[in-house]
């Protein structure tokens, strides 16, 4: 059993962020708000990662990651101003 947890939002751009750093053990449950007006896609890399090529999050739509680093996770909006949550252990 992990320790403790960690857990935030994040702001996605249309030009693609990597997720901060974060030690897991667990993983990481993402979260895209329901309140976002467009899609989130999720990839490893950033070469290439769209609308064509990552995994979507419609809003208010969730997935786990099984990752040891919240770091490994890079996110790109399909419009600027989108917003996931992360809670990860």
């Amino acid at each position: 059993q992990p320790s403790g947890f960690t857990a935030g939002q994040f702001d996605v751009i249309s030009t693609g962020r990597q997720l901060p750093a974060a030690v897991l053990n667990s993983g990481v449950k993402l979260k895209a708000l329901s309140a976002n007006t467009s899609s989130i896609f999720l990839g490893h890399t950033f070469n290439p990662l769209g609308s064509t090529s990552g995994y979507p999050l419609l809003p208010g739509e969730s997935c786990f990651l099984e990752v040891n680093n919240l770091n490994l996770v890079n996110v790109v909006g399909g419009a600027t101003g989108q917003l996931i949550s992360y809670l990860g252990s």
